[in-house]
C-alpha cells in the first residue's frame, strides 16, 4: 500500500513542490498476491503439484481545484483495478539424476476495470499530466476532455 499527497503548496520551484498552488492531488496504491499449492507423490521418481493463485493491483488518483475560501472542487478522479486468478497443474518424472521430465498446464484469468472522471468544469490540463505521472493510462484522455 502507497499513498502520497500533493497538496496546495505557494513553492512552485522546490523538489517538493507543487506545480500548481491551486491543486490538491492524492495518489494511492494497493497490491496483494495469495496463492495456495498441493503437491502429491505418484511414484518414488513421480510427482504432480497443483496450485491456485490470486492478486490484485489497485491504483486511485484524485485532483482537487483549491481556491481561496471556497470548498475544494473535484477535477479528476481514476480508479483502475487488475484482478488476475492463475490455476494450473504440474507434473514432474526423474528418469535419472540427469534426465527429468516437466510439463503442465496453466490457466490465467484477467479482469480490468478503469473509471476516469472528468468533471465538466473543471480545469483537468494539470490532472492529465498527473494522471500521465501516475501511471501511464493516458489513452485517449485528451479525446475524452474535449468531449467534455
Amino acid at each position: 500500500m502507497s499513498k502520497i499527497h500533493f497538496g496546495p503548496d505557494d513553492d512552485t520551484t522546490g523538489l517538493y513542490g507543487s506545480d500548481n498552488k491551486d491543486r490538491d492531488r492524492l495518489y494511492r496504491s494497493k497490491t496483494g498476491v495469495v496463492g495456495l499449492t498441493h503437491s502429491y507423490n505418484w511414484s518414488a521418481n513421480t510427482f504432480g503439484r497443483a496450485f491456485v493463485a490470486l492478486s490484485l493491483a489497485q491504483n486511485t488518483a484524485n485532483e482537487w481545484i483549491v481556491k481561496e475560501e471556497e470548498p475544494k472542487e473535484p477535477a479528476v478522479v481514476v480508479d483502475t483495478r487488475q484482478v488476475k486468478s492463475s490455476v494450473g497443474y504440474q507434473l514432474e518424472h526423474r528418469f535419472s539424476s540427469r534426465n527429468q521430465w516437466s510439463g503442465g498446464v496453466t490457466a490465467d484469468f484477467m479482469q480490468m476495470e478503469l473509471d476516469q472522471q472528468f468533471i465538466k468544469d473543471g480545469d483537468t490540463g494539470h490532472g492529465i499530466y498527473a494522471i500521465e505521472a501516475f501511471g501511464g493510462v493516458v489513452a485517449g484522455l485528451d479525446e475524452l476532455a474535449a468531449s467534455l
